[in-house]
């Protein structure tokens, strides 16, 4: 049994007035295997799923600071996150995040990566005031913020943004400031990129093959991997393809096998 007192506490973010049958099941499914699931919001959600503990996200971001880039909250959300993360440390989780079974991990640092040189933020687990996340928050909050090890190309993009056009974000990429991206540049600089999980843990289904967990390709598949604790169902693929969250989902998916094993529509 793992000996950390916050090791039972996922925590996320949902920016909304109501959840989607996607983010139910995932809520629902910590739950489930024994966790306590803080949600922080900054409305009144009324579908939540039973267990499901709600927290204001005031107290860690003043909702006046909520903002939209390229359509998508996903950007304030990595701002979010490690906010929370450097101010009080434990466990963070994306609310597109499946759990299969019980975190029983003893590692004071997790993370999962994607691929053998990607790391990825899904899923985390930090000490409060690490180096790590303030690296990353320093980064969430200023994109043009030269890490040290970035390729020349992207450090002087950076310099230019900052200098000569008063700290512009023209031509910034997916996961280039709080994302995945800067994440495994930060993990590297510290030389901490080998204690990542392999994908097998929480990434077992490439984003190529999203669809698949929607419809029957796994219809009688039991289980991913043995070493697979969650997975992730890729929500910002989802939502660019225009791809409804709502359902219904192909009766043999996936997700639908867990939304009648965890009780939820």
């Amino acid at each position: 049994m793992c000996s950390d007192p916050n090791s039972h506490v996922m925590r996320s973010l949902w920016i909304g007035s109501e959840l989607s049958a996607l983010e139910r099941v995932c809520a629902r499914s910590w739950v489930h295997h024994g966790h306590r699931f803080e949600l922080f919001v900054y409305d009144d959600v009324g579908n939540v799923p039973e267990g499901v503990v709600l927290k204001d996200a005031n107290t860690i971001i003043p909702e006046k600071e909520v903002f939209l880039w390229r359509e998508s909250y996903a950007i304030f959300a990595d701002l979010f996150r490690w906010t929370l993360l450097y101010e009080q440390g434990g466990y963070w989780v994306d609310m597109d995040m499946l759990c299969l079974k019980p975190f029983d991990f003893e590692d004071e640092i997790l993370f999962g990566c994607e691929h053998s040189k990607a790391a990825s933020i899904g899923v985390l687990k930090l000490p409060e005031k690490h180096l790590v996340a303030r690296e990353m928050l320093t980064l969430a909050r200023d994109p043009n913020h030269i890490i040290g090890n970035e390729r020349f190309k992207v450090k002087l993009k950076k310099y230019l943004r900052k200098h000569l056009l008063f700290g512009s974000t023209i031509g910034l990429r997916w996961g280039e400031a709080g994302g995945p991206k800067a994440f495994t540049l930060i993990l590297e600089k510290h030389d901490l990129f080998q204690r990542g999980k392999p994908f097998t843990y929480f990434y077992p289904v490439d984003p190529l093959n999203w669809r698949c967990l929607f419809d029957a390709t796994f219809k009688g598949e039991s289980a991913f991997y043995a070493t697979t604790y969650a997975v992730h169902l890729w929500n910002e693929l989802l939502r660019r393809d225009g791809f409804s969250k709502q359902g219904p989902f192909h009766p043999d998916s996936f997700v639908t096998r867990q939304q009648k094993l965890l009780g939820v529509d």
